[in-house]
């Protein structure tokens, strides 16, 4: 993507086929060697880890407005 890597909120917006034109892809995906050096350029497409702990996931579920503990 010579024009920059595009946010997901600005995607969004978009109709699908602008989406894919700003992608600089198709509806039919990308051939090998594209994916492969997308690939190589800006990493696997994968999220950070939350890295928060047991007892924090825990806190957060008993504070819940749900459980009517506050």
């Amino acid at each position: 993507m010579t024009s920059g890597q595009p946010r997901l909120d600005e995607l969004a917006g978009l109709s699908p086929d602008a989406a894919l034109e700003r992608l600089e892809a198709t509806a039919d995906g990308l051939d090998e060697a594209e994916a492969a050096d997308r690939l190589a350029r800006t990493g696997a497409n994968e999220f950070a880890s939350a890295r928060r702990t047991l007892p924090r996931v825990v806190l957060a579920q008993l504070r819940s407005p749900l459980l009517g503990c506050s």
